[in-house]
């Protein structure tokens, strides 16, 4: 059975990628606090919230990477080759 190997360069921008995630979810939570009159230490004790929202968000991002991905590659196979000097 053959190993799986990660670069490092793919586990780096899946990070980023997370933690841009987590950071929108921060800001949505500032935002519901801002405007709701919340109190700011809202910030931290519904932390765990704000890491599910992130989560969230890179699965939703994933998805649709995904998606694009998979269209990429279908064009790919339907048109190969390069057609520019027709």
């Amino acid at each position: 059975m053959k190993d799986i190997v990660i670069k490092a360069t793919a586990l780096k921008r899946e990070l980023y990628i997370l933690l841009a995630a987590f950071m929108v979810g921060v800001l949505i939570n500032l935002y519901a606090i801002i405007t709701r009159d919340g109190s700011y230490i809202e910030l931290i004790t519904q932390i765990g919230w704000t890491m599910v929202i992130g989560v969230i968000l890179y699965a939703l991002l994933a998805i649709l990477r995904g998606i694009f991905f998979g269209i990429t590659m279908l064009f790919k196979k339907v048109m190969p080759g390069d057609y520019s000097s027709m």
